[in-house]
């Protein structure tokens, strides 16, 4: 009897000491580098959030948290690489509202954003702008419009990629305004900038924070934002609501994302990092000047955001004629 209780408190003793150095190994994250994965090329919008949340990360915890850019298949190649990734709380991805494009889009799409990730928390909002090069001879929505319908399938219209939100921006005013304008798909907001500005292509619905810099140094002109309210940096340019397309609004954000099973200490201490790192005044101010609206979350606010993204975002491709690809 004493020989069988010796065993009982021999492995209840074991089992605590498996428990609590799993605790401890817990609470010591990250004992290692951990990637936050960009999925598109380095310079662009997403990239530039990144950097500066990593920058902070690694002065917060004392670790490297690297960035690692991996463009392709319309960032498909970047939210695959996480979503397989080992849920260790080593690798997250930086996503955009993209993401929530893509499974209406792709009848083959291989994650979906919240059965394969774990929401982590929403860094900012995203205003976009619709921008020309200045020889179009359009200085607002309604001569774009008539433009584009007085040269049908001749004014070319860049996006990041199909099913990236410049993209479906693009297919919403082709939409509503019944017009038909060219598409050109790049790699990333920042691979089409030297095109726009070079004259080869005519618009693109950009985020703020890429146009920003061209629009104030005027070698692109704005047209309009597509939000429903105007933005702070551009306090003059209409919204396309405003501008005569009623009820136009695509807006979209960063935000990090694990791999869905990742632990929830290790969510849950990302999370609050983040929510600090969003506080600072000097990172607010960064993130403002580059056209975006902070808005850190809790992982179960910004799950709610996505799964609304998810939806809202079926109805407008529906609506737009967007063909699913395979």
């Amino acid at each position: 009897m004493r020989d069988r209780l010796t065993f009982f408190l021999a492995a209840a003793a074991s089992a605590l000491a498996v428990l609590g150095s799993g605790a401890q190994a817990a609470t010591a994250w990250p004992e290692k580098m951990v990637r936050i994965v960009v999925p598109f090329i380095a310079g662009g919008g997403t990239d530039i959030h990144a950097r500066i949340v990593a920058d902070e990360l690694n002065k917060m915890f004392g670790q490297q948290f690297l960035v690692v850019n991996m463009p392709g298949g319309t960032a498909q190649v970047g939210y695959g690489y996480v979503a397989k990734a080992p849920p260790d709380g080593y690798t997250f991805v930086m996503g955009t509202g993209g993401i929530t494009i893509l499974p209406s889009l792709y009848t083959k799409l291989p994650f979906h954003p919240l059965k394969d990730f774990a929401p982590v928390s929403q860094l900012v909002r995203i205003q976009n702008v619709m921008v020309v090069h200045p020889s179009v001879p359009a200085k607002t929505l309604k001569e774009f419009i008539a433009l584009a319908r007085a040269q049908p399938g001749k004014i070319t219209y860049a996006s990041t990629g199909v099913g990236n939100p410049p993209h479906l921006a693009g297919e919403l005013l082709k939409s509503m305004a019944k017009i038909d304008i060219y598409h050109v798909a790049y790699k990333a907001d920042n691979a089409v900038m030297p095109d726009l500005i070079g004259g080869r292509l005519e618009m693109f619905i950009s985020p703020l924070a890429v146009a920003l810099p061209f629009i104030e140094a005027k070698r692109i002109r704005p047209i309009a934002v597509t939000a429903k309210t105007r933005a702070s940096s551009l306090p003059d340019i209409p919204t396309m609501d405003e501008a005569g397309l009623k009820g136009y609004e695509v807006t979209s954000w960063y935000g990090v994302l694990a791999p869905a099973g990742t632990p929830q200490d290790v969510i849950e201490r990302m999370n609050a990092a983040l929510l600090k790192i969003v506080a600072m005044p000097a990172v607010r101010e960064r993130f403002m000047q580059n056209g975006s609206e902070p808005t850190g979350t809790s992982p179960e606010q910004f799950r709610k955001i996505i799964d609304g993204n998810l939806k809202n975002f079926a109805k407008i491709i529906e609506a737009s004629g967007a063909k699913p690809l395979d």
